[in-house]
């Protein structure tokens, strides 16, 4: 590490270091907090089941080790809170923090600002420091390079990583600082061992002279199993390393930051992204934390009932699958032996082999089936049944039980959903535990609920990503259905001559550059064989799904002329740019790989409108925010999803809320249409939509 670590070793270190770095004439600071994730307390909870296993960064002020700082590309320092400080430390931690960032002025740089937040117990919104977050502006001006594409990062934007490709310096993994694991209650590996062991033996002496059955055999293996199953481990952290172990480790985090924010907002002022940071992301993730920290309102018992109603269906599609297959459905290896092997009901294509030549159940193999196997089939019952048990397996197993977990064992009783800043290439936001993205509408905002005199006002923007759209491409068509109030899929429909649900399924399907294919299967409409000029046969779109294709093409020329103009200037440089000038690098524009080309190619006209249809609604929150904490400071946001923002306020205040929200919704940013946004109020999410 270039920069000389320093282990501070007492409370009066620690003064002195804080009043060096407040009377220095350095304006930038990073920070880096050290902590555990497990603890005696979370290995506690685990074997009660109140907890699950900690997911990363799944920690308190309360597993706070230590902190570094760093002003300079010289020194860095590393502060042993917890020893120095016992349980006050990330209480000394904070206010360290406030004095250097809130009483003194610094810029105060971290990597990923919401871990170290959350680590030291801030709250930014109760402070005026200046928090700017490196790894979002690291996204900012690196998204979808090469590096990060074909890296397949872990976080994707980790320190380390980004550290190695902009810096050229590799840093010590944690892992190689610590590992291993101890054992909170169960049987150690070598005692199971044992244990088997002897039931063997056991097995073997009652049935002699005779062998042992095989079912007694597998019985001991399941017992052996279970009690693997049943181990509670907590994993070595940094709070059980020695000082001296671990300060050199935690000065290099802190240089790293310090060293990338410097490169990275020389760079961000040269490409003219630094305004953009400064006014829309640095707010935006203060926003987004206080999101995630407040949480959402749920009402546990409507989805347990919710989780036992499709759990029956589930196990009613089971059955039918086992009658007609005869093997579990959910065991991938059984399901290909049955359908390709035994059954022969499905067809074997390229797309019905893995990555490693086995045969598959996967969503690409079962596109295929659904395309291929004729009405009324065996294959195609089977596709079907597997298509709804998969849908209705993830809801129940993935979110109905986070949403009943976080509702019933969270302190507040609230679902914390994860929204990631940086979660896409295109600007939109990611969400996980749960992903509220993704779940069934008609389902899910039923469930969240408002608590006792409270309610949602829930904002809509009406056609957003059609108003940008238009904006970019000029198409008279679009200018048409924004101006009027018509609907698109009423437009289509007369251009193509298609009925309206038929002209839905083509908007959806080839607003985002979807072709014929696309639409066949969304209609589930078989492919049928098509002969190249070349003499090759492939599986194609039937001729009147490729002619609407065509028509549509014909009706929206505008937008047509605009795609073609992105993926040509796209090609030339290597990357495309939304409203703000956020640049989205596509290394697959280069491709000798059709299919790779033509993703990459989709990608570029797609970006500009995703990705500016995200600056709107970042624009929006942040004005927002301002708003509420000016106006209502008992309202605040709670969600941002596709293109709704939603509110949690007091009942008295939502009439006020809702026509703010309305200002402010179409007004924070000017196109060449003009944005409209309806806002609704509401007991629960559902009401409000």
């Amino acid at each position: 590490m270039p920069a000389d670590p320093v282990l501070v070793r007492s409370d009066a270190e620690v003064r002195d270091i804080v009043r060096k770095l407040i009377d220095s004439s350095r304006k930038n600071i990073a920070v880096d907090t050290e902590f555990d994730t497990y603890t005696p307390e979370y290995a506690a909870r685990m074997a009660e089941g109140t907890q699950r296993k900690p997911r990363v960064f799944d920690h308190s002020p309360a597993t706070t080790v230590g902190m570094s700082l760093c002003a300079s590309h010289h020194e860095a320092y590393y502060i042993p809170l917890r020893s120095i400080y016992g349980a006050d430390a990330a209480a000394i931690g904070k206010r360290i923090v406030a004095s250097l960032g809130e009483k003194h002025g610094k810029t105060l740089w971290a990597w990923n600002w919401k871990a170290e937040w959350k680590s030291l117990g801030i709250n930014p919104d109760e402070t005026q420091a200046k928090y700017y977050d490196a790894m979002v502006l690291a996204w900012l001006l690196e998204a979808g390079s090469p590096f990060y594409e074909a890296g397949k990062l872990r976080y994707k934007y980790g320190l380390k990583d980004v550290a190695l490709h902009i810096l050229e310096y590799e840093m010590v993994e944690f892992s190689e600082l610590v590992n291993g694991k101890e054992l909170v209650s169960g049987v150690t590996e070598e005692q199971n061992n044992a244990l088997y062991e002897q039931e063997i033996r056991d097995i073997h002496a009652k049935f002699a002279p005779k062998p042992p059955t095989k079912k007694a055999l597998n019985e001991a293996r399941k017992a052996y199993n279970r009690r693997a199953k049943e181990n509670v481990y907590r994993k070595r952290m940094v709070g059980d390393l020695q000082q001296e172990s671990v300060y050199k480790y935690a000065c290099a985090d802190a240089w790293a930051t310090y060293a990338l924010a410097s490169r990275l907002v020389e760079k961000a002022k040269q490409e003219g992204m630094w305004d953009v940071f400064r006014s829309v992301e640095v707010p935006t993730t203060r926003i987004v934390y206080g999101m995630e920290r407040r949480g959402i309102a749920v009402d546990v018992p409507y989805f347990l009932g919710e989780k036992k109603r499709l759990w029956h269906r589930v196990l009613e599609l089971e059955e039918e699958w086992r009658a007609l297959a005869d093997c579990d459905i959910r065991s991938a290896s059984q399901c290909a032996d049955a359908l390709y092997n035994k059954l022969k009901c499905w067809p074997e294509t390229p797309s019905s082999r893995t990555a490693k030549g086995n045969l598959a159940v996967n969503k690409r193999a079962l596109a295929v089936a659904l395309d291929m196997c004729e009405e009324g089939s065996l294959g195609r019952r089977l596709a079907l049944i597997k298509q709804e048990h998969s849908k209705l397996f993830k809801l129940v197993t993935a979110y109905m039980s986070e949403f009943v977990f976080q509702g019933q064992y969270t302190s507040d009783k609230r679902v914390h959903a994860k929204t990631m800043q940086i979660g896409t290439n295109t600007g939109r936001f990611a969400m996980k535990n749960p992903n509220l993205q993704s779940t069934p509408k008609e389902i899910i905002r039923k469930g969240i609920v408002a608590p006792e005199g409270r309610l949602f006002c829930c904002g809509d923007w009406s056609s957003l990503e059609i108003v940008v759209m238009g904006h970019f491409s000029k198409d008279a068509k679009i200018y048409e259905i924004v101006l009027s109030g018509k609907s698109q899929h009423d437009i289509t429909a007369e251009g193509v001559g298609v009925a309206r649900s038929v002209a839905k399924t083509l908007n959806f399907g080839l607003n985002y550059g979807g072709g014929a294919t696309t639409i066949a299967r969304a209609l589930n409409v078989p492919l049928e064989p098509l002969r190249l000029r070349s003499g090759e046969t492939v599986m194609a779109a039937p001729a009147h799904i490729r002619e609407w294709v065509k028509k549509y093409a014909e009706t929206y020329e505008g937008v047509m002329a605009w795609r073609a103009k992105v993926a040509q200037e796209c090609a030339q440089t290597g990357y495309v740019r939304t409203l703000s000038g956020r640049k989205r690098h596509l290394p697959g524009i280069y491709s000798s790989d059709r299919g790779e080309k033509a993703g990459a190619e989709r990608q570029a006209y797609n970006t500009p409108i995703q990705g500016t249809a995200a600056e709107i609604a970042k624009a929006a929150m942040v004005a927002l925010d301002g708003w509420l904490r000016a106006n209502t400071p008992n309202a605040f946001m709670v969600l941002q999803v596709h293109d709704e923002l939603v509110v949690e306020c007091d009942e008295a205040d939502g009439p006020r809320i809702k026509k703010a929200m309305e200002d402010i919704m179409a007004n924070t940013i000017k196109l060449d249409l003009p944005l409209k946004a309806e806002v609704k109020l509401g007991k629960s999410w559902e009401d409000a939509k």
